[in-house]
């Protein structure tokens, strides 16, 4: 407990985070068994964030969320450029935009 009266944890380095146990709901309700530290999480899974959704950074030796490639979705009119619908752009000193455009 701090000065203040709330409860305050350091976590530092690999060793202490994976004695952590998780405690969000979501956790709890992926996992039909007891959940177990994060180590024992980490072991049943060759991926570190299948099972969480974290992953351990050893470069820079922090607990991190896994991450995560959003796909786009393409509108249904949407159509690849061409070569004939490149315009020119530019900026002036002034960080005035222009544009060449058919309109």
């Amino acid at each position: 407990m701090d000065s203040n009266g709330t409860k305050f944890h350091l976590l530092l380095g690999k060793d202490d985070w994976s004695r952590a146990k998780p405690g969000s709901q979501e956790w709890v309700r992926r996992s039909t068994r007891s959940i177990g530290s994060l180590q024992d999480l980490w072991k049943r899974s060759s991926d570190d964030a299948e099972l969480t959704g974290l992953r351990w950074d050893a470069d820079r030796n922090e607990l991190t969320l896994a991450p995560q490639v959003f796909q786009f979705a393409a509108s249904p009119r949407d159509r690849a450029p061409e070569l004939s619908d490149r315009r020119g752009a530019d900026r002036d000193r002034f960080a005035n935009w222009y544009w060449i455009a058919v309109d």
